[in-house]
């Protein structure tokens, strides 16, 4: 077996990880539900590490995906689906920041409804656009020119960065609270 994605085999062990993590210290159903969510996502990513085949198809998929995002939302393809987590990023530092009084949990309860709100809109609104297009069979010719491709390369590598500055505030946050 020769290894194809480098990425996705870190992808699967570190998912493998999180599943052990999870089983050793299983507390009910929710628990449950990411084991097998993870570890149905972790096999894959170990197909795609191995298989040419599975890793092209992933890739066209996403390059799919990013048209359909492109002409969707024009400009804004690259953080539309960002919203949600800047709302709940908001949620959380109003969280932190703030004593939690009456207006704090009203405003508190409304950008996690906003949030919850934007992202059932999206889905289905991507989701009938993506279900049009199969239908018509224009899903599958969907083309990225050089400089969209690179675009999003642009923006995947600032998402990383800015999810990664997240992640490391909240750990930090973590460490000195307690």
């Amino acid at each position: 077996m020769k290894l194809v994605s480098p990425k996705n085999l870190l992808a699967a062990l570190l998912g493998c990880l999180f599943v052990v993590v999870k089983g050793m210290t299983f507390d009910g159903l929710s628990d449950l539900f990411w084991i097998l969510f993870i570890g149905f996502l972790s096999v894959r990513a170990v197909i795609a590490a191995f298989s040419q085949e599975a890793c092209d198809r992933d890739v066209r998929e996403a390059q799919q995906k990013r048209a359909l995002y492109r002409d969707l939302f024009g400009k804004f393809a690259y953080v539309a689906a960002d919203v949600p987590m800047l709302l709940i990023l908001l949620a959380c530092l109003l969280v932190v920041f703030c004593p939690l009084t009456a207006p704090v949990g009203v405003c508190l309860a409304g950008l996690l409804l906003a949030a919850t709100g934007y992202t059932i809109w999206m889905c289905s609104y991507v989701f009938k656009n993506k279900w049009m297009r199969m239908e018509n069979g224009s899903w599958d010719r969907a083309v990225l020119s050089a400089e969209e491709e690179e675009a999003w390369k642009r923006s995947d590598l600032w998402h990383g960065i800015l999810y990664g500055i997240v992640v490391a505030l909240g750990v930090l946050y973590l460490l000195l609270r307690g």
